[in-house]
Formats: C-alpha cells, sequence, structure tokens
C-alpha cells in the first residue's frame, strides 16, 4: 500500500499520467532485426510473417514464455486479419492479433510491425522437444522456433507426514500437511518447515508460498517467501490431483526473546501481494493465511 502523509494506507497504486502513441515517421527496415528465423512467408496476400523467436528455447510446465512476431504490410489490410499460434506436437493452440491492440487494418503499406505475445505453457507438457507455428486464416503457416519442456516429477501418492489437515485455499489447492523437527529453537537456528500442497486443479495465478514466524504481539519476526520447492515448482504447472512437497528455512533471529511463537503459512499472488482465503474443511471462511502451531523459543 502507498502511505499518504498521516502515514495511513491510501491505494496500490499511482497514476502517473498519460501516454500517446503515434505512429513512427518512417517505417522499420526488416534487416534491422536480428532474429534467429527469418522465415519471410506470406499470411495472406497482404501481410507477411518476416521472422519470430521465443525469448527463451528450454522450459517447464507452466511457465510464461514471450513470443515475439515481426510482420510487414505488402498493401493496406483490408480487414483485421488474425493468426494462431500453435505448439506444434501438444494440444495447444490460441487465436490472436498479429499486434496486440492494434488490428491490422490500420496497417499502412510498408509498414513493419512488431507483435509481442505472452503465452502461459499447459501445466501437462510432457517431455520433449516441440515448434511453435503461425497460422493465418488462409491456412498459410510458418515455423517460428523450438522448445524444449523439462518436465517435473509429479506424486500422485500421498507424502506422509507427522501433521495431516485439510485447510482449503481458495478453490485449487489444499494444504493436507505440515512438518518441522521440533517446537523447541534457539535464537539464530535454521528451521526447516516442510508444507505439502496438493492441487484440485491447475491454479490459474502464479503464487509464492510464504511461512511467517510471529511474536505474541503479532509482529513479524522471520519469514521465508518463495515459490514453492525452492523456486522450481511454479503454481501453474501443478496438475490436478498431484502433491507438492514445499520446504521453507526459517531463521530465528539472534536476538529473538525467549517464548512462544505463532507458525502461519500462506500463498499470494505473486503479480500483486493478494493472499489465498483460507477455508476449514467444514467450508468455514477461516483467514488469508493457516495457523500450523508454535515453535517456543529457548536460550
Amino acid at each position: 500500500k502507498i502511505l499518504g502523509r498521516e502515514g495511513l494506507p491510501q491505494a496500490d497504486r499511482i497514476d502517473l499520467g498519460k501516454v500517446h502513441v503515434i505512429r513512427p515517421s518512417t517505417s522499420a527496415s526488416p534487416t534491422a532485426f536480428e532474429l534467429q528465423n527469418k522465415p519471410e512467408i506470406p499470411l495472406t496476400s497482404e501481410i507477411t510473417l518476416l521472422g519470430g523467436e521465443a525469448d527463451r528455447q528450454h522450459a517447464s510446465p507452466g511457465d510464461l514464455l514471450s513470443i515475439t512476431l515481426f510482420f510487414a504490410a505488402e498493401v493496406p489490410p483490408t480487414s483485421d486479419e488474425y493468426i494462431t499460434l500453435r505448439l506444434e506436437g501438444a494440444d495447444f493452440a490460441l487465436a490472436l492479433e498479429p499486434t496486440p491492440g492494434f488490428p491490422t487494418r490500420q496497417w499502412q503499406a510498408g509498414d513493419v510491425w512488431r507483435g509481442q505475445h505472452l503465452v502461459r505453457l499447459p501445466a501437462d507438457l510432457e517431455d520433449g522437444i516441440y515448434r511453435w507455428t503461425v497460422m493465418s486464416s488462409a491456412n498459410l503457416k510458418a515455423d517460428v522456433d523450438i522448445l524444449q519442456i523439462d518436465s517435473p516429477n509429479h506424486v500422485f501418492d500421498q507424502p506422509a507426514t507427522n501433521n495431516s489437515t485439510n485447510m482449503r485455499f481458495g478453490t485449487e489447492i489444499l494444504l493436507i500437511g505440515y512438518e518441522w523437527p521440533t517446537e523447541h529453537v534457539q535464537p539464530g537456528t535454521v528451521v526447516e518447515i516442510k508444507l505439502i500442497w496438493q492441487a484440485i486443479q491447475t491454479p490459474e495465478v502464479d503464487l509464492s508460498a510464504f511461512v511467517h514466524l510471529e511474536n505474541h504481539n503479532g509482529e513479524l519476526v522471520a519469514q521465508h517467501d518463495a515459490v514453492p520447492s525452492n523456486w522450481t515448482r511454479p503454481s501453474t504447472g501443478w496438475v490436478s490431483g498431484e502433491y507438492v512437497t514445499d520446504s521453507h528455512l526459517l531463521t530465528i533471529p539472534t536476538l529473538a526473546a525467549s517464548g512462544e511463537y505463532r507458525l502461519y503459512a500462506g500463498l499470494a499472488d505473486r503479480t500483486n501481494g493478494v493472499r489465498v482465503t483460507v477455508t476449514d474443511a467444514s467450508g468455514r471462511e477461516v483467514s488469508d493465511r493457516a495457523l500450523l502451531g508454535t515453535v517456543t523459543v529457548i536460550p
């Protein structure tokens, strides 16, 4: 939150003003683009695909990729053209505007335009090498780039845990268990907190998991926030029914006073920090985090 003069939260963003985008005075030259793939294939009688590429050629299921495509208008397009971006070898295709938010009917003869597309990979992709292709409404197709998928090991047998629970996070995730080695720790100790998540379905949002330690006044004493499984298992790559073991290392401050502390865990949207609502086994809304138990700091 953004704080006002009195130190109170006022808003979560600031309006900086408006930006007017206008046509460039001259068209870009196709030779100015350093592209790995330059098919220069006519998509229609009016538009040519000059080339394209993905921002990387190795990814995991659920990752977010950027696909960049370059087009040239041979003549002023008479209609709004759409393309199909397809991942060959997988059941995945998207119908897109070549330049998002800028219809092709606004192009002029000789224009060269860049279209950038953010694409979330399906969670159920298997290991292998795939090809990005672009197809026009006239069914003309061009290869754009290759993609190697390294799929994680999906676990469908419930892991053993010392503490079982049934906390639902939103509509897509369950916290089915948790554990840590000891309930009594000393200042400076690093404690491993292990959370066991289960995907009810593939989450639509990229989430971070957090573990917080608070004193009796509700003050945050220690925390650990990360993409689950030490940044290796983004939630958008979870498949329905699988279990994800998620470890967090919590460092007890060296100046922590002796006494009892509460341990919480939760999930939050990585784009805006909004926490996922928690409900218990009866469906009652509990909070925006789950109370795991207490930890006692000893001298």
